[in-house]
Order: structure tokens, then sequence, then C-alpha cells
């Protein structure tokens, strides 16, 4: 049997935390800037929107409000971002950037995969890290995939449904739709709708993160020990 290859991403994570680490504090701007020193202003209307929209929520994250912080006017704003939700999938691309890279990185070794042990190792490592990442990041995952009042994301399709239609820069849920369909031809999963069994695995993977994101003080078994039994039981479902 060929040595199998073992692969190494990065995830962004560092030690669990209940506290969001923002990328780089963000303090209110008062006042409007004189023009012609707005040239990092788009970074600047991220970044409010960013913490808002972390901190308070969804409904809270107005194009006024991101205005206020920034120190500029609605119609400002509106030169840089269509909408309010064009601006909400933008934070969301950012935040979730080590995830995504992440996946990137995986889905470029999963094409090259010529074994099941490989897709399987891939799917391991990949499904680890975004449980690392949920629970390193608690504000960004709560906000983008538990709150009840959200973005109107179409999790099959990377959508965002808006005023207009705005693509997630990479579809997480249809990479993992992917992983599944090349496991299913290397004869490693069973046969199926990969859809749904992408849901299910989905479904598994999330309900750890949110049970340790809602009660980070309970007395779970130990996070790795979590992690590895799940991990063994979805392989287990999916090989049938």
């Amino acid at each position: 049997m060929p040595e199998r290859t073992a692969y190494r991403f990065s995830w962004g994570v560092g030690p669990l935390t209940g506290n969001l680490q923002l990328l780089e504090p963000v303090a209110a701007i008062r006042g409007r800037k004189p023009k012609g020193q707005g040239s990092d202003r788009r970074r600047e209307i991220l970044d409010a929107a960013r913490d808002i929209y972390l901190t308070e929520g969804y409904d809270q994250t107005t194009i006024r409000k991101v205005g206020q912080r920034v120190g500029v006017s609605s119609t400002a704003l509106y030169v840089y971002f269509k909408d309010k939700d064009a601006l909400i999938a933008a934070v969301c691309d950012e935040v979730l950037e080590p995830l995504t890279q992440a996946a990137m990185s995986v889905q470029a070794e999963v094409a090259k995969a010529q074994t099941p042990q490989d897709v399987e190792m891939l799917l391991r490592q990949f499904a680890e890290g975004y449980v690392r990442f949920g629970l390193a990041n608690p504000m960004v995952y709560f906000r983008i995939f538990m709150s009840q009042k959200q973005i109107a994301w179409n999790h099959r399709t990377g959508i965002i449904e808006g005023t207009e239609q705005y693509f997630v820069r990479f579809n997480l849920f249809g990479f993992a739709v992917d992983v599944i369909r090349r496991g299913q031809d290397l004869k490693l999963f069973k046969a199926g709708d990969p859809v749904l069994l992408t849901e299910v695995s989905w479904a598994a993977l999330h309900g750890l993160i949110s049970i340790r994101v809602t009660d980070p003080n309970a007395p779970f078994a130990p996070l790795d020990d979590q992690i590895n039994t799940l991990l063994d039981m979805l392989l287990l479902g999916l090989k049938g």
C-alpha cells in the first residue's frame, strides 16, 4: 500500500475563547473626513460594519449607523456598496477568510486525490478545522450560522438573496458536496444524494459547535474526544 500523504492547512484559529478577537480594534470615527482623504474609506466602512454586525446583529447593522460610525453620509456609503446585503456579504467574506482559504486548499487536494484514504483524510481534516474555527470565533459563527434573523443565505448555492443576488466568494457547502461526491466516485462512501449526505454531516458538525458556543462552561467531554468520536461516527455513516 502506498504511503499516505498528510496534509496540513492553516485555519486561523487560536486558543478557544468566549470573545471574538477582531482583526484589529476599530474605534468609532467622529466627524466627516475632508475631501481627498478617502482612499481607505471602503476599509473603514467594512471595519465599522463588521463590528456592528458581530456585536449587534443583522437588524442593527444599518446603512445609517455604519455611516455615522465612519463619519460619512448614507449617500456616500452607497458609492461603495449597493445596499445593506452587499455590505454584509462583504463582511461575511472577510470574517470567513481563514476558513475559505483552508477549504480552497483542501479542494485542490481533493481534485487530485487518487485513493479513498486520501479523501477520508482530507474530509476529516476539513471537518475538524471547521469545528475549531467556529469555536475559536464564536461571535462570527453565531452571527453567520446561528442567528434567527440574518441574511437570506441559500447554503446550497452560496447566494445571498437580497434586492439582488450576492455571491459569497466561496461556497463552503458546495465544496463539501464535491468532497462527498469524490468519495463516492472512489467507492469510499455509499451511494445516495450527496447533497443530503452533506446536509446531515454539516448538521452534526454544527450541533457540536452550537452546544459549545451557547453553553461554553458546561461540563462537556474534552473537545478532542468529542471531535474524534463525532468524525468516526460520521465516516461510518457515510461509508454505510
